[in-house]
């Protein structure tokens, strides 16, 4: 367990609807609220891992644009680009708008300097948040990010780029026992699914 919570109950009774009969007691989950939240040393881990997470892709991801591609870069795309939201008039069109956005995805995770990475970013909405799990003991995270990509020429970004990455420790830990003066871990990138593409142009009035 991660967290412990303690939970304020608004508990409320009706009389008895005849003699002998008890009380009728019920919560009221509209009037309960969360009192306190603490991280259990398991929580606690967690989070320390997620922070080194995220502080490793945000260094690796921006060694890309320095050249420092990933060798297997094309087995890291797992996007179902046939289900994004792409606006295009025709199928015709759809179909080149997907292969230039996975061409794009692609040459930036292989370090081609024709792109360059003009902003990145790990999206946190909370501390807790995030989904992770133990993989034959090695820590597996889900973390959210955003990008956008411009041509090495052009100071002007072409799209950003939302995705899921996965990526997972190369050695097991036991996240109850990851403390702050623990080395920080190797870790791999396992794969990006893009969630949505949009273009980083103004649009003309």
């Amino acid at each position: 367990m991660a967290t412990e919570q303690e939970i304020v109950l608004g508990e409320y009774s009706d009389e008895a609807e005849y003699a002998g009969q008890g009380r009728k007691w019920s919560v009221n989950l509209r009037e309960s609220f969360p009192k306190s939240l603490k991280l259990t040393l398991l929580g606690e881990g967690v989070s320390r891992l997620r922070q080194q997470c995220n502080d490793w892709l945000r260094k690796r991801f921006k060694s890309l644009s320095e050249g420092e591609g990933f060798a297997d870069f094309e087995k890291l795309d797992q996007t179902r680009w046939e289900l994004l939201a792409i606006e295009a008039k025709t199928p015709d069109e759809r179909h080149a708008l997907e292969k230039q956005y996975q061409e794009q995805l692609l040459q930036i995770l292989a370090g081609k300097r024709e792109l360059k990475m003009a902003q990145f970013e790990v999206l946190r909405f909370a501390d807790l948040a995030g989904k992770w799990e133990q993989v034959d003991g090695r820590i597996r995270m889900y973390p959210m990010i955003r990008f956008a990509l411009r041509k090495a020429s052009g100071p002007l970004p072409m799209h950003w780029y939302e995705a899921i990455a996965t990526i997972m420790s190369k050695q097991p830990i036991d996240p109850a026992k990851f403390m702050d003066d623990t080395p920080p871990p190797d870790w791999d990138l396992i794969s990006v699914e893009v969630t949505a593409v949009t273009s980083a142009e103004p649009k003309s009035k």
